[in-house]
């Protein structure tokens, strides 16, 4: 994912400072070096999370509109 696709993604979350984020994060990633066991597990562990967060604020969302 590349810089932009982060900062928009991001940004449609409400994140203060998507952009320097962004740029930080995909820097980050891309001076990375070093692999370890079990790193695609924990990548994917961390993914299926933040589908299950996103989810719940969606829910909370709808909830909260028929309130």
């Amino acid at each position: 994912m590349g810089v932009r696709r982060l900062e928009t993604w991001l940004r449609n979350r409400k994140v203060q400072g998507a952009g320097t984020l962004a740029a930080r994060a995909v820097e980050a990633a891309q001076a990375q070096m070093t692999a370890l066991r079990g790193e695609d597990l924990g990548a994917e562990l961390v993914a299926r999370l933040a589908h299950a967060v996103v989810a719940h604020n969606d829910e909370v969302a709808e909830l909260d509109a028929r309130v």
